[in-house]
């Protein structure tokens, strides 16, 4: 599978220019030659301005971020995955969303784990989700659902070839990521030891902002080897070919 990450530097708080950045890198990797059958994006939008202290009540699936990214999905023939703040009953949850070819969505995945800073802001989802696809069997795990040893062995057992997290994620006590160079350690032991490739698309924040958000953006293949990594608070983009699994007949 080819593959795209990005990693999207935001400012919190800046709704419009964040969207357009985001489907501003959709394109640039989409251009790209070979194209990738799948990109993936952080959880942007209002995810980063509500970790920063605001009240935002989120938006619906069939909401403008959804419609936006659905149309350069189908626009460009790519998957893709990204994140975003999904209205909740009494606070949003922190959602990963998978579109197909044609802009449908196809899976929905709300993050069960936060440190402290999302557990304030926002609703924890309850299960863990795969999704069957043309490209292999795709388990979403944003944010720091994808360090949680529990919810990489439960998409294991429902034949998960790729684990996609769409993230941000804070600098904080107690982070996963505090040493960025452990946690990813932590993810191809994971890795290597579930024989899934993995693939974390995180945002950047300007140093002093809030959240404090330096990017985890990385690829890494069913071997638990990093293929490709982010170092730097800059917007980048990541670009690999992964070999999964891909089961006879699905879609």
């Amino acid at each position: 599978m080819k593959i795209a990450v990005v990693q999207v530097q935001v400012r919190p708080g800046h709704r419009s220019s964040t969207l357009q950045a985001v489907l501003a890198a959709i394109d640039l990797a989409a251009e790209a030659e070979p194209a990738p059958e799948l990109i993936v994006l952080p959880a942007f939008g209002d995810v980063p301005h509500l970790l920063g202290g605001s009240s935002l009540p989120g938006e619906r699936i069939e909401g403008p971020t959804v419609a936006a990214c659905s149309f350069h999905a189908r626009a460009w023939g790519v998957w893709l995955a990204f994140g975003f703040a999904e209205r909740g009953t009494e606070k949003p949850w922190s959602t990963s969303v998978l579109l197909d070819v044609d802009g449908d969505v196809r899976g929905t995945s709300r993050q069960v784990k936060f440190g402290a800073a999302g557990r304030a802001r926002f609703a924890a989802g309850e299960a863990y989700a795969t999704f069957a696809t043309p490209l292999g069997r795709i388990a979403l795990l944003p944010g720091e659902d994808v360090f949680d040893e529990s919810a990489w062995k439960a998409v294991s057992e429902e034949g998960a070839a790729l684990i996609v997290s769409t993230c941000c994620l804070p600098r904080e006590a107690r982070s996963p990521i505090a040493d960025p160079e452990a946690a990813r350690r932590r993810l191809c032991g994971l890795a290597a030891e579930s024989k899934i490739a993995c693939a974390t698309a995180d945002v950047a924040t300007a140093e002093g902002t809030r959240p404090d958000c330096a990017g985890f953006t990385t690829i890494i293949d069913a071997a638990g080897k990093v293929v490709a990594s982010v170092h730097g608070r800059q917007t980048e983009l990541l670009s690999a070919r992964i070999a999964i699994a891909t089961p006879t007949g699905a879609g």
